[in-house]
C-alpha cells in the first residue's frame, strides 16, 4: 500500500485539474485510515512537494509530528498549510497556543486558518482572541 500512497502522492503534486485533485486527495485520505501508521512512513520518506507532505501528515494525525508540522510554520510559504496540518493533531491546547500566535500573520489566508483552528476548539477566550482588538477596529473604520 506504501508505493500506492507515494505513486498517489506523486500524482497529485503533478496534477492541474481541481477535479483531478480532488479524488487523488480523496484516495490519499481513504489509505491513510486503512493504514496510519504504514502510511506516516510513506509520508515522512516523501522528497516531493513540502506542502502535499504536510497536508498528508495532517491527515495521518500522529502526536509525533505536532514538533515537524510546527516548525513549517517557520516558513511563510508553508504556513497556511501547516496550520491546515495541524488540525489533525490531537493536541488541542497545543494547537490553540499556535493558531493564536498567528491571527496577526500578514497573510490574510494565514489569519484566516488560524482563526478557523481557534474557533474549532474552542478553548478558553477563544471569542476574545477572535475578537478584533481595538488597533483593528480603528482600522476597520476609517
Amino acid at each position: 500500500m506504501s508505493k500506492e500512497l507515494a505513486g498517489l502522492m506523486g500524482a497529485l503534486n503533478a496534477a492541474h485539474d481541481p477535479v483531478d485533485k480532488g479524488r487523488l486527495m480523496d484516495e490519499i485520505e481513504a489509505i491513510i485510515m486503512t493504514d496510519p501508521e504504514g502510511s506516516r512512513a510513506t509520508v515522512l520518506a516523501y522528497e516531493g512537494d513540502e506542502g502535499l507532505r504536510l497536508r498528508a501528515l495532517g491527515e495521518v494525525g500522529d502526536p509525533a509530528d505536532f514538533d515537524l508540522i510546527a516548525e513549517a510554520l517557520a516558513d511563510p510559504a508553508l504556513r497556511e498549510t501547516a496550520l491546515e496540518a495541524l488540525a489533525g493533531q490531537p493536541d488541542a491546547g497545543g494547537v490553540d497556543a499556535l493558531a493564536r500566535s498567528y491571527l496577526d500573520d500578514p497573510a490574510p489566508a494565514v489569519r484566516s486558518r488560524a482563526a478557523g483552528l481557534v474557533a474549532f476548539h474552542g478553548r478558553p477566550g477563544a471569542v476574545e482572541a477572535l475578537l478584533p482588538s481595538p488597533r483593528t477596529r480603528s482600522r476597520m473604520c476609517v
